[in-house]
């Protein structure tokens, strides 16, 4: 651990998840590919940035939420305990695509201090509940050590 872009890890999902209209949920992502450090927790859905593996961390969000308007807002996220180490929240918003099954992807970079927790978020304005599709992955590696 500590090198070669390590703390790294990838977590995917085969199931749907409901998404209630403007509700932020953690997307889950049950099922670690790999996980150098143990630190992605696989019942919470959270990368917990280990003790000594402070630094900059480069995440990724996979995902898409079915039956999708027009006119709906959908708003993909990777949030964190630390607001400060992502200065503004990190998401992608689609608003004005075709009706039908929306897919995104979101990528965040944060300067993270060991403890610090990190998941995948999504919410959603379609005016009713609608379902994530089947393929969510969540990853992350450390890109280097603290600068600061």
């Amino acid at each position: 651990a500590g090198g070669n872009n390590t703390p790294a890890f990838m977590a995917v999902s085969s199931a749907q998840q409901s998404c209630a209209h403007n509700t932020w949920i953690v997307i889950a992502c049950p099922t670690e590919i790999y996980d150098s450090d143990s630190a992605y927790d696989t019942s919470t859905y959270k990368f917990t940035v280990p003790v000594g593996e402070q630094g900059v961390y480069v995440f990724s969000h996979t995902n898409g939420i079915q039956s999708m308007t027009s006119s709906a807002e959908l708003i993909f996220g990777i949030a964190s305990n630390n607001a400060a180490g992502f200065g503004k929240s990190s998401s992608a918003t689609s608003e004005g695509f075709a009706s039908g099954t929306a897919y995104r992807v979101v990528t965040a970079v944060a300067n993270l201090d060991a403890g610090d927790e990190v998941w995948a978020t999504v919410v959603q304005g379609t005016g009713s509940t609608q379902n994530t599709t089947n393929s969510a992955a969540f990853s992350g590696f450390k890109l280097i050590g603290s600068p600061f």
